[in-house]
């Protein structure tokens, strides 16, 4: 089964997020026809992404520096706590990502919402401009892939959304559906190897945690199709 996501994710200022309807996704796909938006995708054999290493990944990955005059070490450092099999997925399905506040900029501009990061599903592309933000836009990558958390998202949401707090942000509790997965999975990235913090987790939210453990196990990303 084949989704196709029509909305834009993005975590504000604040560390929430706010789901764009979909004409926004329109306009903001007009706007990376732009050269300074242009990112060509890797060409890189499925079989080299399948082998490689966690370094050797995130060379791979389709990555713009958006500000000339910035230090990006800590965006590239967060990405360690990124699974290889999520960013095998992120190469192998075409994805991009910016680093920078240039086309954050841009959205503010046009929405009047002031974020620290953007994911367009439909364009495959997210924009982060703070590097703690990364993980969270992650977590919209992999629930937006990966229909097990689509079809259990809502359901999970209304019944252990209330039971994250302390775990994850206010508005990933109470904001969507989609807010709670994605923080949910960031949570996972940041604390993969604290036995104990997954432990409390799994006792606060045991039907969420059930669910991400079957995504992990079964590689976080689907297949892709050809």
């Amino acid at each position: 089964m084949k989704f196709i996501i029509t909305k834009i994710f993005a975590i504000m200022l604040v560390f929430t997020s706010f789901v764009a309807p979909m004409n926004q996704e329109v306009l903001m796909n007009q706007a990376n026809s732009n050269a300074q938006y242009d990112i060509q995708s890797n060409a890189v054999s499925a079989e080299s992404v399948q082998t490689a290493d966690h370094q050797t990944l995130v060379e791979m990955m389709t990555i713009k520096e958006e500000n000339s005059d910035w230090d990006y070490t800590q965006f590239y450092q967060i990405l360690n706590v990124i699974p290889n099999e999520v960013l095998s997925g992120f190469i192998n399905q075409k994805w991009s990502l910016s680093f920078g506040d240039v086309k954050i900029n841009s959205y503010y501009e046009s929405s009047g919402i002031k974020t620290i990061g953007l994911t367009y599903p439909k364009s495959h592309h997210i924009y982060v401009s703070v590097y703690t933000s990364i993980p969270h836009e992650m977590g919209h990558y992999v629930a937006v892939n990966n229909p097990d958390i689509q079809n259990q998202k809502d359901v999970l949401y209304e019944n252990e959304a209330s039971n994250a707090h302390g775990f994850l942000t206010k508005y990933e509790c109470t904001y969507s559906a989609d807010e709670y997965v994605a923080g949910y999975a960031a949570y996972l990235f940041n604390h993969m190897d604290n036995v104990d913090a997954l432990g409390a987790l799994k006792r606060a939210t045991p039907n969420t945690y059930k669910l991400f453990e079957q995504v992990i196990a079964n590689g976080w990303i689907p297949a892709v199709a050809e």
